[in-house]
């Protein structure tokens, strides 16, 4: 069962974003799709977990880009618009990509680890690397992130193939191998047969 604490706004997803840009500047954006939808965890995802948010497709971002290599990304993020004044708040944030090689998708998964440790930094982050919790793929990590000593969130990436899946959640996190299991591994199969 995930564990909620107060609201951290995370200057990471920026660092992600920006680092993402910077490497790949050339794209160009393409509907997002039901079927590029159900790869991606949501925070309607979260109700198993009795965490829910009236009207929360409202507050959800959806981004498809097609790089000029031929790689794809599709990109989530939920966050309230009073995230900073709200106890409950969550934020969450997923980056699936689809590499045209396993060397590419070495690089992108490098790629969003500089990425994650930038915004950490930029929000006094901290994050403990809990190297048996759930592995994936070819390659994985996944992180409690804490604060001022007290945990509040996760970062997961893995890499299998030539693809990239991401995922940032803060305002809960997850102490439980099985529950995380249960909230990212459906996904993950889903990305793993999905073709952009």
């Amino acid at each position: 069962m995930p564990t909620p604490f107060n609201h951290v706004r995370p200057a990471l997803a920026l660092a992600l974003a920006l680092l993402a840009a910077a490497g790949l500047a050339a794209c160009k954006s393409e509907p997002v799709t039901e079927r590029d939808r159900e790869v991606l965890v949501r925070v309607q995802d979260l109700a198993a977990y009795e965490i829910q948010f009236q009207d929360a497709a409202r507050y959800e971002k959806f981004e498809k880009s097609r790089y000029f290599d031929g790689s794809c990304e599709l990109t989530y993020e939920f966050e309230l618009p009073d995230a900073e004044t709200r106890p409950n708040a969550i934020y969450l944030r997923v980056l699936a990509t689809v590499e045209t090689d396993k060397s590419g998708a070495t690089v992108s998964q490098g790629a969003e680890k500089i990425g994650f440790g930038v915004g950490m930094k930029l929000e006094g982050i901290e994050a403990e690397e809990r190297k048996d919790f759930f592995r994936h793929g070819d390659d994985s990590t996944f992180f409690v992130l804490t604060k001022g000593g007290k945990p509040v969130g996760n970062f997961f990436v893995t890499r299998f193939g030539k693809r990239v899946y991401s995922l940032l959640i803060a305002g809960v996190y997850f102490d439980d191998p099985a529950a995380w299991s249960e909230l990212v591994t459906p996904k993950l199969e889903k990305f793993a047969a999905y073709n952009p």
